[in-house]
């Protein structure tokens, strides 16, 4: 009986510590699952990204915006240049003699 007794005690001390082995392997894959949920639910780089896009956006409007100021700006002072060319012309016609009333424009002026 002291026989069987011995037995059936080293029996459940290997289950115990076969039983404290898997726990242990069983906390450790909780754990990492929870850390792969927590990552994979984690929306920070998202949310980073989306401000970053809304970054650029704004700065695409921006830059629109000044190159629309540009234009025009160019577009006025070709306006100038070209009124004052013909305005030149003009009054050296008149003083000449010429009214010529029709309006003139060069090949090499771009608008």
């Amino acid at each position: 009986m002291t026989v069987q007794h011995q037995s059936s005690s080293d029996n459940v001390s290997n289950l115990t510590s076969e039983l404290q082995s898997l726990s242990e392997q069983l906390s450790e894959i909780k754990e990492h699952m929870d850390n792969r949920g927590d990552t994979m639910t984690d929306t920070s780089p998202l949310v980073q990204i989306k401000k970053a896009l809304q970054t650029v956006k704004e700065e695409i409007k921006t830059f629109e915006l000044r190159i629309g100021v540009v234009g025009h700006t160019l577009m006025q002072a070709k306006l100038r240049n070209a009124m004052n060319h013909q305005g030149g012309a003009r009054s050296a016609r008149v003083a000449a003699g010429d009214d010529g009333g029709d309006f003139e424009m060069s090949e090499d002026e771009d608008f």
